[in-house]
């Protein structure tokens, strides 16, 4: 009987991993050169742990989110208040849907600005979500300062015939303008730096690749071989998994991986010999990165 090991989503709920990912599994363990039809298994249900933890701490942070997802749903936020009657309803909503760690950002900049507009403290409270239970007529006259630093006049969009629409004014959010040449790249890059309260993704993908790469060596019983491309077991493992959670960084990620294991493994080599250069291998050597 197959197993299907179960692993939790960002929203809690169970999930499954499917035939797709257990064969994808079988075939990483094949091209390691493991016959034991065995190890496919252990390595799917302690991948499915690590793909539980890595979903559930990104969820809990708020970094499950892309900066393009994160940047959309500030906006449509700021669309629905700027409207001429604003839908309070959808506002409240949708600002308890955002992550605790978006939210509370946004918080932190109601309760500093509070005071130039109402003349007095904020009513904050010690708990996170105090926000969206203010007053309707307070809600909306604050809450285009907290999501976005003012606005920028963008070209228009490109249409059929060679013309553009009229310039549009966007508001500048995460200290991006949707529509400007500059923001482009930086909004679909999923590991694009975030702001300074923020942390890059790549730290939770390098962190995810440590835990992958300890659990291929455990279930397979050797080294994962470097490389930032899918033509290695391991390599190939990455980016299916990197696919399977909507990340599309895995080459990037592994590149700055390995690097962070060779300086590791030239302190080790040093502090050792103490000489200078690297181990050769990474045999007894090897050790995760942890960030």
């Amino acid at each position: 009987m197959q197993v299907t090991p179960q692993f939790v989503q960002p929203d809690t709920i169970v999930g499954r991993m499917n035939e797709d990912h257990f064969d994808a599994i079988k075939r990483t363990v094949k091209r390691a050169g493991v016959t034991n039809p065995g190890v496919a298994q252990v390595l799917s249900r302690n991948i499915a742990a690590t793909i539980s933890a890595y979903r559930v701490g990104m969820a809990k942070s708020g970094e499950a989110m892309s900066f393009r997802e994160k940047h959309d749903r500030l906006r449509a936020l700021h669309r629905l208040t700027e409207r001429p009657d604003p839908p309070i309803g959808q506002i409240r909503a949708r600002l308890k849907e955002l992550p605790p760690k978006l939210l509370a950002d946004i918080e932190d900049r109601a309760e500093g600005c509070w005071p130039s507009y109402f003349g007095e403290p904020a009513p904050t409270s010690s708990a996170l979500g105090w926000l969206p239970d203010l007053p309707a007529d307070k809600l909306v006259a604050i809450l285009l300062s907290c999501i976005s630093d003012g606005g920028r006049r963008v070209p228009g969009r490109a249409r059929g015939s060679g013309r553009r629409s009229r310039p549009r004014l966007e508001p500048i959010i995460l200290g991006l303008t949707r529509g400007s040449p500059s923001s482009k790249s930086a909004t679909h890059r999923p590991e694009a730096t975030l702001p300074p309260n923020g942390r890059p993704r790549d730290d939770a993908a390098l962190e995810l690749i440590s835990f992958l790469a300890m659990d291929f060596a455990l279930a397979t019983e050797q080294p994962p071989v470097p490389g930032r491309s899918d033509k290695t077991p391991f390599g190939d493992l990455v980016h299916q998994v990197f696919g399977w959670l909507g990340l599309t960084n895995a080459s990037s990620a592994l590149r700055r991986y390995w690097r962070t294991q060779r300086v590791e493994r030239q302190r080790l080599y040093r502090s050792s010999t103490g000489r200078t250069g690297e181990a050769r291998t990474l045999g007894a050597g090897f050790r995760p990165a942890r960030g």
